[in-house]
């Protein structure tokens, strides 16, 4: 890896879930941690694919909590 690729992994909070972005094999990847500190790697949160971007992985990562957020109201709701 170069100092250009260490340097540009980050994370940033999102509806109190803790995004990570990393980067391997020229696409990058972000980790979802929850609020109660559980790495997320089940359903949607598994992904095959990269992104070309950090800024790509991070809105999908986004996406995804909200899907995700979607359907445990609706699941919480009772239905």
């Amino acid at each position: 890896m170069t100092s250009y690729t260490i340097s540009q992994n980050s994370s940033q909070l999102y509806k109190n879930y803790l995004i990570v972005t990393r980067f391997a094999r020229a696409w990058w990847w972000a980790t979802v941690i929850d609020p109660s500190g559980i790495e997320l790697t089940q359903g949607i949160f598994c992904h095959a694919e990269g992104q070309s971007s950090p800024r790509e992985a991070i809105e999908r990562a986004q996406r995804d909590i909200d899907t995700f957020d979607r359907h445990q109201g609706f699941y919480s709701s009772g239905h």
